[in-house]
């Protein structure tokens, strides 16, 4: 009897870990979204690297990610979560890095102003 009391609960709290952990995951356009945001802070953060000290970027990284994080109403435990999440599955994560890597190439179109390349990715 207390066995199966026990397995029971056991049960019922694996469900209920599982629920909760559904209920916390981001969209996939969050995370998308986020994740291209991140690549940007970092190059950012690469660029600046070379003109400020280590400490003043170190600076710069962390408030800029902390802006991120409350922009999406995140933080990085929920992110990294939903992150795994989505790159479990490889068909997910292949289409997901394809987008950002779409959107950084229409990014940096319009930045330097190649309308080609802008005008070929709207054919596609």
């Amino acid at each position: 009897m207390v066995k199966r009391s026990i397995a029971a609960m056991l049960i019922f709290i694996s469900f209920s870990c599982n629920r909760a952990d559904v209920q916390d995951i981001l969209s996939k356009q969050q995370v998308e979204d986020i994740l291209l945001e991140i690549f940007l802070i970092d190059t950012k953060a690469k660029v600046i690297i070379f003109n400020e000290p280590a400490d003043k970027v170190r600076m710069q990284l962390n408030y800029d990610m902390k802006n991120l994080f409350e922009q999406y109403n995140t933080n990085y435990e929920q992110f990294m979560g939903s992150y795994s999440h989505y790159m479990k599955d490889a068909s997910i994560s292949k289409n997901m890095m394809s987008n950002i890597t779409n959107r950084l190439i229409v990014l940096e179109a319009k930045h330097t102003g190649n309308i080609k390349l802008i005008d070929s990715l709207r054919v596609k």
